[in-house]
């Protein structure tokens, strides 16, 4: 069924315009990833638009339905204020194959139509890819064709069929074998599309130099969420947290207050289970339950580099050490063999030191 699904969209695409014939030729990731941008699209937050236009650019997304909506925004859906959404948008443009955005972006470079001098700056910088393209001829892109409404309409009910009919009563359908160096389309190959979309913003930087960074989270209502950072123009997992897991792991947690701990560890951003991570640990809170919930993230973090997220894991293996558990032996070893930094190989080295050294005690094990 998701295959008439991916069928009826691309026919949706050929009869949008009938003189681009060889642009609509789409894989079911782009297919997939089309439909996620124009949801995205129609959102009211501009976070989520510019999130769509970045996907546009760093995916190649050339499908004209797409590429339409985006010209539509440019000049009816935004706020002329907005100039850098505006500038996204402009950016976005040069995924396109075909002609079709030739004459209006032109247009829209006038100082008359567009004040904005960075806008301008990357309407004309897309022009300047198209002439080092060649380009497809297609029919010329009008505004007055199209009813914003009508699209969002069409766009809404086509994302949710996408939706419905996925299999989630596979045996594959779960998280296991995903890593950093997954991308959307590994995802989208395996799950299909998410429930939602969302953006959330990172502030990284040493001492006062701070700089915000954009991570794209998909949830999947059945499984989780998926995080995913953008490495050298591609969009890879940087972490994933599981809903059904999460239920299992913190149910067991009596103390409300260990409780509210394992849901930040297990759900909240860096900055918020690192400040967790030194409450457990000032606090000597060390509930077995709440112990594995601190394993299991760590487990799932391992792989991270950039150093706001070590410094996260390296407080969580703080909190094994201190908690001298030998449940955690076998762990904290496999850590120390395989984390990818040396600062929380380092960290779980440090943990297994604090361990008393008794033997016979069940270990915790994680299939992260």
């Amino acid at each position: 069924m998701l295959a008439k699904i991916r069928l009826l969209f691309i026919a949706l695409c050929l009869l949008s315009s009938q003189t681009i014939a060889n642009d609509t030729q789409l894989s079911n990731y782009q297919t997939d990833i089309s439909l996620v941008s124009q949801k995205l699209l129609f959102e009211n937050d501009s976070d989520l638009r510019k999130l769509a236009a970045k996907i546009v650019l760093h995916e190649n997304i050339s499908n004209h339905q797409v590429l339409d909506i985006i010209a539509l925004k440019m000049v009816k859906g935004s706020n002329p204020d907005n100039d850098d959404l505006l500038a996204w948008y402009a950016k976005s443009l040069a995924t396109a194959k075909s002609n079709r955005y030739v004459d209006f972006l032109t247009k829209q470079k006038s100082k008359k139509i567009t004040k904005s001098s960075k806008v301008r700056k990357y309407i004309k910088k897309t022009l300047r890819t198209y002439e080092k393209k060649e380009l497809i001829s297609a029919e010329a892109f009008s505004i007055n064709n199209y009813n914003l409404a009508n699209l969002q309409s069409s766009s809404t009910k086509h994302y949710q069929a996408a939706i419905t009919n996925r299999n989630t009563s596979e045996s594959s359908y779960n998280f296991n074998n995903f890593d950093n160096s997954t991308t959307i389309e590994q995802v989208f190959n395996k799950l299909g599309l998410p429930d939602r979309t969302s953006v959330e913003n990172e502030v990284t930087g040493p001492g006062g130099w701070k700089f915000t960074s954009q991570r794209i989270v998909m949830t999947y209502d059945k499984l989780g969420k998926v995080r995913f950072n953008e490495v050298d123009g591609i969009y890879k997992i940087e972490r994933t947290v599981l809903t059904k897991g999460n239920t299992a792991l913190t149910n067991s947690i009596n103390n409300p207050q260990a409780k509210g701990y394992a849901d930040t560890i297990l759900n909240g951003t860096f900055q918020e289970y690192k400040a967790t991570a030194k409450q457990i640990y000032h606090d000597s809170l060390y509930d077995e339950a709440l112990l594995d919930v601190i394993a299991t993230r760590i487990a799932m973090d391992k792989h991270l580099t950039h150093g706001h997220e070590v410094d996260a894991v390296a407080w969580l293996l703080k909190c094994l050490g201190k908690a001298a558990n030998p449940r955690y032996k076998d762990f904290l070893t496999k850590i120390e063999e395989t984390a990818e930094t040396r600062k929380a190989r380092r960290y779980a080295d440090s943990a297994l030191d604090q361990l008393p050294d008794v033997t016979g005690v069940e270990q915790f094990s994680s299939e992260n």
